[in-house]
């Protein structure tokens, strides 16, 4: 299976139980280990938002020195910088934050998938508090994906600047004496 297909597959097959769910009860142990393997997930994606966050933001930042510090790198030039910088394995933090969104997603999959042959039982209200930490995640990942975005706008803003005030620089106004 390809890579992103699978959260598909995931959401097509949840949308599936479901919709099997009015007609038929499900056991609250299943929807408790939903609730978990959920809770899991969202702590992955979102560790794995920052991450990409942290790639994107290098990039963005690569970008805008090659353009005011005038290095005039060609495109295949930067398009190597910036793979080289997507893989670089120097950066220690990155590096534990892939193994722990790896750790994570194996965890989640074991808990889904076992929690429809073996139910796990807990007490209602830790149900209750995995299904809201679970959605409080998943909003603290939207808001790193609209926090990169903004930091974009922020280096395409200083790039503009950048680029307005080398034209400045370039092309003094001249004064006729009369």
């Amino acid at each position: 299976m390809k890579r992103n297909n699978m959260a598909l597959y995931m959401a097509v097959g949840l949308t599936g139980l479901t919709i099997f769910s009015f007609w038929f009860c499900i056991n609250q142990q299943i929807t408790t280990s939903l609730s978990i393997a959920t809770l899991l997930f969202t702590i992955a994606q979102t560790i794995e938002s920052r991450a990409n966050y942290m790639d994107e933001d290098m990039q963005n930042a690569m970008d805008i020195l090659n353009r005011v510090g005038n290095f005039n790198f060609n495109d295949e030039m930067m398009v190597f910088f910036k793979t080289q910088m997507k893989y670089d394995t120097s950066n220690v933090k990155k590096k534990w934050m892939e193994r722990i969104v790896i750790a994570i997603n194996c965890v989640a999959f074991m808990v889904l998938f076992v929690g429809f042959a073996i139910p796990i039982q807990i007490p209602s209200q830790l149900n209750i508090a995995v299904s809201i930490l679970s959605t409080a995640l998943l909003f603290l990942s939207i808001w790193f994906v609209d926090k990169q975005q903004q930091r974009k706008e922020q280096w395409n803003e200083l790039l503009m600047l950048s680029l307005i005030c080398k034209n400045d620089n370039q092309n003094p106004v001249q004064v006729e004496e009369q």
